[in-house]
């Protein structure tokens, strides 16, 4: 079985996801690459150099590889519209490196190459799956034309790329010992450490409701209170459940939909499919869940285009109206639905929809806008398409209306005020006792306060249970003791409903023997650390000296 190409994505060459320009949808195409030559039409500028034809042609069909393989579809599947891909800029960064292989003289030779692919495709025991290749191959032949010649030079480039980064990643390496060491001392020393809490759950009982100040705390919290603009749509909803069948028929005709469901289950992790409690499934189940996927989403793709003859046909006038939305509706007898008013922020409640139906929604009202979408929403279920039903303007509700909310803020706002005022005050009191010379726990009692002692406190530490019982927030905590000097009481922190104050009782350096033993694998992860930032800063000026020349590259494509 094909092990799973994520494991081997190491590569950081032109993944950056900026802008996607729609007219490079572009399609593999063995045909072009081999018959076209390289020519004089540039389409990018790599180090003041244009990009022929045959260049341009090989990194594109290479990029679009690489999106099947490591991302789980072609760069034109729907998934990917969401991420506003700029494929021009990759598919140069591409050209760029591939450049760069044959400027240095790299080239993966066989082995390394045979290498690859039996580490690409692994059976489950960890050993080379000639079949699953064979599968893969058929698959992406199948889908996009690519030959088994495409893909061994597709590899040898993956192979070259990463040789590259080891050679431009060497500067990293450097890093002398001493400065691990430092690293290490400075993480593991150790604050011993004691605090005191202050909850707001214990003043507010304190907390004295007069009207007067209740009604000026709605005045100055009037924008909380406001009932904000709404919208009412009329909807036509293309269920899913409707297109099911049809769907099934087309997965029924894909000849290569076991291999491409067994490359999603690969590039997924087994770890990703789990049941209603969190058990991982069975391969089996697994794969039946992503067979069910693929078939709603066929469905919701035919459903999106039902929707879009329905725009179509409203859209056969300039400018169309609600009453278009409506008629054309009736003529097709698909029944039209009303959402209840809703905001921009929260969308309707009762549809499983996207931000974008709100967002689509909410457009309608600005001026001179067309009433009703040109565009589908595609939901977890259906596919919609709108027509504004009207608007209702915000306003500011009266203080009866709201009082009990009114109240409940009001009455916990100054428990927090409460709150505070406690933990300054006893900050003070600590402080000045301790300035006549009472250790900070005997300052405490003094103050009839409750000490909580918790244990050595490292710089690196990413939890601390004995800390969370008082403080949800345990890194508050960490960061006002770090920057407080030993022997002294940091000033107040608030963090929701609680407040505090730390006390450093003393600092406590990292211990030898763990220096010792440990010393050697951070300075190898330090290493590797900084090896990643000079790759990451090579592959940035590499980046950096591509040029896409918008206007010829889609001039190409058409």
């Amino acid at each position: 079985m094909f092990a799973t190409f994520r494991k081997h994505q190491k590569l950081l060459y032109g993944l950056a996801l900026v802008v996607i320009i729609p007219s490079f949808v572009i399609f593999f195409s063995p045909e072009i690459g081999r018959n076209s030559g390289d020519g004089e039409v540039s389409l990018g500028v790599i180090d003041g150099k244009p990009v022929t034809r045959s260049e341009y042609t090989r990194a594109r069909n290479e990029t679009r590889l690489f999106y099947r393989l490591f991302r789980g579809g072609w760069p034109e599947d729907a998934r990917f519209a969401r991420f506003n891909l700029n494929l021009s800029q990759e598919i140069l960064q591409r050209a760029a490196m591939i450049r760069r292989l044959e400027a240095e003289g790299i080239r993966a030779g066989d082995e390394a190459v045979v290498e690859q692919i039996r580490a690409y495709f692994r059976s489950p025991e960890g050993q080379y799956d000639p079949a699953s290749y064979q599968n893969i191959l058929k698959m992406l032949a199948a889908e996009a034309g690519v030959t088994e010649q495409d893909f061994i030079s597709f590899v040898r480039h993956q192979v070259g790329f990463r040789h590259l980064e080891e050679v431009h990643g060497l500067a990293g390496r450097l890093v002398p010992p001493r400065v691990a060491e430092d690293a290490y001392r400075r993480e593991h020393e150790q604050l011993l450490t004691a605090g005191v809490f202050f909850h707001a759950s214990n003043y507010v009982g304190k907390v004295e409701i007069k009207t007067n100040d209740l009604a000026q705390f709605y005045t100055n919290q009037l924008s909380r209170y406001r009932i904000p603009v709404r919208v009412q749509v009329h909807y036509v909803a293309f269920e899913a459940i409707n297109y099911l069948t049809e769907a099934a028929k087309q997965l029924a005709q894909n000849t290569n939909l076991l291999a491409a469901i067994d490359l999603e289950y690969e590039r997924r992790g087994t770890n990703s499919f789990t049941n209603a409690v969190g058990k991982v499934l069975s391969p089996e189940e697994a794969k039946e869940t992503i067979k069910e996927e693929e078939r709603k989403r066929l469905a919701l793709a035919a459903a999106r285009q039902d929707a879009r003859r329905l725009a179509n046909v409203i859209f056969e006038k300039e400018q169309p109206a609600v009453a278009d939305f409506l008629a054309a509706a009736a003529a097709q007898k698909l029944t039209v639905k009303e959402t209840e008013p809703f905001t921009i922020a929260d969308g309707p409640k009762d549809l499983k929809v996207p931000a974008d139906f709100a967002r689509t929604a909410f457009e309608f009202i600005r001026p001179n806008a067309v009433p009703v979408s040109s565009k589908a929403i595609v939901g977890e279920d259906a596919v919609y398409l709108l027509a504004l039903k009207q608007q209702h303007e915000g306003y500011n509700p009266p203080m009866e209306t709201v009082l009990e909310k009114l109240t409940e803020d009001y009455r916990r706002q100054e428990s927090l005020n409460l709150m505070n005022q406690a933990a300054r005050e006893a900050r003070t009191a600590l402080t000045n006792a301790m300035a006549g010379g009472k250790s900070f726990v005997d300052a405490a009692k003094e103050a009839k306060l409750e000490v909580v002692t918790f244990p050595a406190l490292a710089r690196n530490a990413r939890s601390a249970p004995e800390i969370e019982k008082h403080l949800p927030n345990f890194f508050m905590l960490q960061s006002r003791a770090w920057e407080t000097p030993a022997g002294q009481t940091s000033e107040p922190m608030s963090a929701g409903d609680t407040a505090f104050i730390v006390h450093v009782l003393a600092r406590q350096p990292a211990p030898a023997d763990k220096l010792a033993a440990e010393l050697p694998s951070i300075l190898e992860n330090l290493r590797e650390s900084w090896q990643g930032y000079a790759i990451s800063d090579w592959m940035s000026r590499q980046a950096q000296s591509v040029q896409v020349p918008v206007d010829e590259a889609k001039k190409e494509m058409q």
